[in-house]
């Protein structure tokens, strides 16, 4: 037996009353009223279901009243709160959806557009060859040269990848150290970095080849890799400097107006990483022999939709963004990859122009 406002009930019987609450607590409103109003009407009702209930005594269902009146309001608000959380939830999740669904009709766009170039000719494979990959135009004539000075970019780019990741400064922020350490590798600006180190790769690679003179020029691997060395440097140079520009027009007035100091970012590293790769990637631009072709802009852009799609996974994987403006959580966000796209279509177009205007282009 069980006490309740100091009569005892059986167990059937409590379990009854729980169970017969939970059932049709929706018929009967709980409100806080003046006695002698709703006050009556709730305690009739309770009245009406506690005399159902088997192994009650006769007259318990006065004294019953006021819990069972109190547990149907708990259940009332229970469900209220898990109707307004799921709610809360769905809505949380429609600017998600819509960012992924922005990201999935660009894509869908992309390809289809890619398609249509390669079809027409468009894309201008046949233009390239190990020649034009390997050879430089102004201050680097050779190939032996050009090669050594591409390898020697490369060499550089990947000995700051190795310092990176084995740097710890214990005296450094939470904040500086994100800068700083391993964890910049989600960054775009070390996407961008280390595929400028592939870039600088392959094309000395291609001098080295050129240089050696034993090597058909005719074989598909060779113009496979003319072909993917002159993406890779429209590609790198064009996010060159998109880094370089959101680092000093977007992120370090950010930062100043939410820290107050923008020392995270004018430390070693960043500052090598914003700033080493527009001028290697510049110097470059001026001495080889490639050209940015116009339609070659559907490359930038699988490159920085790649990194949108990365940034989703690793927000599941460490709950966080790097850059507040691709979070997926604000109904924002689709005007920003729209910004983004923009300012990315504009530095392309920027790039094409330093190169274009390099003499013997």
């Amino acid at each position: 037996m069980l006490a309740l406002s100091g009569r005892r009930v059986s167990p059937p019987a409590f379990f009854a009353l729980i169970a017969l609450t939970w059932q049709r607590s929706h018929a009967i409103s709980v409100t806080a009223v003046p006695a002698g109003t709703g006050s009556e009407a709730c305690h009739t009702a309770t009245n009406n279901l506690i005399a159902e209930i088997p192994g009650v005594e006769d007259g318990e269902g006065a004294e019953l009243i006021p819990e069972f009146c109190l547990l149907q309001s708990n259940l009332k608000l229970t469900r209220k709160q898990l109707a307004g959380t799921q709610r809360d939830a769905e809505q949380s999740i429609q600017p998600q959806y819509a960012c992924m669904t922005y990201v999935g009709v660009l894509l869908v766009i992309l390809l289809v557009t890619h398609a249509v170039c390669e079809k027409r000719g468009l894309m201008l494979w046949h233009t390239i060859d190990l020649p034009a990959a390997a050879q430089g135009s102004k201050l680097f004539e050779s190939c032996e040269a050009m090669g050594c000075c591409r390898l020697a970019c490369a060499v550089f780019i990947f000995c700051v990848d190795i310092l990176l990741l084995s740097h710890h400064d214990k005296h450094e922020t939470r904040l500086d150290a994100l800068f700083s350490s391993s964890m910049a590798f989600a960054s775009f600006t070390l996407w961008c970095w280390n595929l400028m180190g592939l870039y600088f790769l392959l094309a000395a690679t291609a001098s080295m080849l050129q240089a050696s003179a034993c090597v058909n020029h005719d074989l598909g691997v060779v113009r496979f890799l003319c072909c993917l060395a002159w993406i890779l440097f429209e590609v790198a140079y064009t996010c060159a400097l998109f880094v370089f520009l959101m680092v000093w027009l977007v992120l370090v007035p950010q930062l100043y107006f939410f820290t107050g100091s923008v020392h995270p970012l004018v430390t070693p590293f960043p500052l090598i990483l914003h700033n080493a790769s527009i001028v290697m990637l510049t110097a470059e631009g001026m001495n080889n022999r490639f050209r940015m072709h116009r339609m070659h802009i559907l490359f930038v852009l699988y490159f920085a939709a790649a990194y949108v799609v990365f940034s989703w996974a690793w927000f599941e994987k460490q709950g966080w963004f790097f850059y507040d403006f691709i979070d997926f959580r604000s109904p924002l966000t689709p005007a920003w990859y729209t910004a983004l796209i923009i300012f990315l279509c504009l530095c392309f177009i920027a790039a094409q122009s330093v190169v274009s205007l390099t003499a013997g282009k």
